[in-house]
């Protein structure tokens, strides 16, 4: 089974976003990822029966999420150049097993804990120490019990590891993959990365064409001159990806700025009156959580599934 899985919503069963819908939106559908023998994004049994007791109405017989396909094509995207950067071996030896990342993790927050807060050199330094890893995680965040996946490459190998023990709902684990690691060489990384693109697109290439030819859901507002217009430009999107030039940290920088993150002489104790709430690490998966929440509030909100989605009759809430 390949790495990326889904399968389109039938155009007929698409909900609109208010009155109309756009290229994104027809991607509804669900998706998982297939690595080695767990299942990400697919939801345990256990929680799926939880669930229910709480929303009778909703429908358990579908155990993966339910989304816009494309997103989840769109955050590999999003973290492609970071993947496809090698990782230096002194520097994957921070985290390269589940347990010393996260004793470089709990290093480095004890650090942050105690941090003089007037200290703006150490925290700029905090930020771009952390910032490298928070890169090679996965957007998740639109997901109710976001599952935590991070890809890196060390030489000629792209990891994938999983690491879902904390989402926990009333003692019950929310997803069948709990932790876990698998490895591939770049070459079937990127022809995983391609098989999923080159199937998206041909799959929407498909429903483009039908709307636009005898369009099975007229009452539906749809912009076919833009949604033709949009779907050549997602068919050379990976390519525009791929094209770009190589990224490339200052490792030797980083390497400094993480032994003088740890240094408890540029480490001062808090002051104990006037500390204010500092950001926490991987400062760019909340600003992604933020982007995300202003983006989910454009939805026209449905009862659909746990998978991801908000509740009917639900608040949405987003605090900046």
């Amino acid at each position: 089974m390949s790495l990326f899985n889904y399968a389109l919503r039938n155009i007929e069963e698409v909900v609109p976003w208010g009155d109309s819908l756009h290229w994104f939106g027809l991607t509804d559908g669900v998706y998982f990822m297939k690595v080695g023998e767990q299942t990400l994004f697919e939801s345990s049994e256990e929680a799926l029966q939880l669930w229910k007791k709480e929303y009778p109405s909703i429908d358990i017989s579908q155990h993966f999420v339910d989304y816009q396909v494309v997103r989840l094509y769109e955050d590999m995207l999003d973290i492609l150049p970071s993947i496809l950067e090698p990782l230096p071996h002194n520097v994957f030896d921070l985290i390269s097993s589940p347990e010393r990342e996260k004793h470089w993790y709990s290093q480095l927050h004890n650090q942050y804990d105690r941090a003089d807060e007037s200290n703006n050199e150490w925290f700029d330094a905090y930020y771009e120490v952390t910032g490298w890893w928070g890169a090679r995680h996965l957007s998740t965040m639109h997901l109710c019990n976001a599952p935590k996946i991070v890809f890196w490459r060390v030489d000629n190998q792209i990891y994938i590891r999983w690491d879902n023990t904390e989402n926990i709902d009333d003692g019950v684990a929310v997803w069948t993959a709990t932790t876990g690691q698998i490895s591939m060489t770049v070459d079937e990384f990127l022809n995983e990365l391609h098989l999923f693109h080159n199937r998206l697109m041909n799959d929407m290439k498909e429903r483009v064409e039908r709307i636009s030819t005898n369009n099975p859901i007229p009452q539906v507002k749809i912009d076919i001159p833009r949604l033709i217009e949009e779907q050549k430009e997602r068919e050379r999107s990976l390519d525009l990806f791929l094209q770009q030039p190589a990224q490339a940290t200052n490792w030797e920088r980083i390497i400094d700025l993480h032994q003088l993150v740890n240094s408890s002489t540029k480490c001062n104790a808090v002051k104990k009156h006037g500390r204010r709430n500092k950001a926490k690490p991987f400062a760019r998966s909340i600003v992604q959580f933020v982007h995300n929440c202003i983006q989910e509030i454009r939805i026209d909100v449905r009862h659909r599934s746990l998978f991801g989605n908000v509740l009917a009759n639900k608040t949405i809430g987003v605090f900046i």
